[in-house]
């Protein structure tokens, strides 16, 4: 028997014998915009393209986050764009879990969903 070692990630297990597929290479990388281009991500639950996306956009706010700091340090007047971006993205963040409790209850068609997400769910 092969021991597989695993790698735990935002409560998302991946296995090395995976080599974390192109979709879960997009989710780490917090590259939420392209998600729809991949067939993984299609065949996914709707629940399941919520849970993608929340992953993806926390990612892509920890990247963000990272960058913030020293930018506000060196170019406060550049920082401000990087701010709204982030709290657009808190903003969409906190929209999927909601919409995640949604589903799971079977309202989630009952509410509006933000055009920035309309067409990746």
């Amino acid at each position: 028997m092969v021991k597989i070692e695993e790698e735990v990630f935002e409560g998302v297990v991946f296995s090395e014998e995976d080599e974390m597929s192109a979709l879960d290479h997009q989710i780490l990388a917090g590259e939420w915009k392209n998600l729809t281009k991949n067939e993984y991500y299609h065949k996914r639950t709707r629940a399941g393209k919520i849970i993608a996306m929340h992953q993806a956009i926390s990612n892509r706010i920890k990247q963000l986050e990272k960058l913030f700091y020293p930018l506000v340090r060196d170019h406060p007047g550049r920082a401000e764009k990087l701010l709204m971006e982030i709290k657009k993205l808190r903003y969409l963040q906190q929209y999927l879990l909601q919409a995640y409790v949604w589903e799971n209850q079977g309202e989630l068609n009952e509410h509006e969903i933000p055009s920035e997400l309309e067409d990746l769910l």
